[in-house]
């Protein structure tokens, strides 16, 4: 499973605190097991913190890179569906969304982090 820290969470003062409770109270941070074991624990704390600040809003985000990345990976992918990720191949526009600059990474900045 993929775990993706996102920017727009620094908007609220209480990440901070969420990572530091969640750090503290994971059972065991000795060794390099430990360690993984706690970092995991604060991921699995950070995606609850997150449904409850931004509800859907997250997962609609993760959707979006990922059919970003689809279409900059297809070499048939038009130019106009690159430079619109909202649009879906249905023809209309997703709810509430923009037509973004060249590179969407601007506006939603995903950073991927690969976990085992």
């Amino acid at each position: 499973m993929v775990f993706r820290y996102k920017i727009m969470w620094e908007r609220l003062e209480s990440l901070a605190l969420e990572i530091k409770e969640a750090w503290c109270s994971a059972p065991n941070r000795e060794g390099l097991g430990g360690i993984a074991k706690a970092l995991v624990h604060v991921q699995h704390a950070l995606r609850s913190w997150s449904k409850g600040n931004f509800g859907v809003v997250t997962k609609e985000l993760e959707g979006l890179c990922d059919r970003l990345e689809t279409l900059q990976a297809d070499p048939q992918a038009s130019k106009a569906d690159i430079q619109n990720p909202f649009t879906p191949k249905f023809g209309r526009r997703v709810a509430g969304t923009r037509k973004l600059p060249r590179s969407c990474h601007q506006g939603i900045n995903c950073v991927q982090i690969g976990t085992s």
